[in-house]
């Protein structure tokens, strides 16, 4: 069972940083610069929706 507010299928940095061949570093730099944002956090860590990740359309 998810966290309330978080969908069921939703990843984590290093799922996002694999599936787009970066290493975690540069999603915080994403997030700095306001390009991407992660949907909450979830036991201190950052959980994204599938379809956070720039340039994703």
């Amino acid at each position: 069972m998810s966290a309330p507010g978080i969908p069921q299928r939703s990843l984590t940095i290093s799922e996002v940083a694999t599936a787009m061949n970066v290493v975690t570093s540069t999603l915080r730099f994403y997030e700095r610069e306001g390009l991407i944002r992660p949907l909450a956090r979830r036991g201190g860590r950052r959980v994204y929706a599938p379809t956070s990740s720039p340039g994703r359309r």
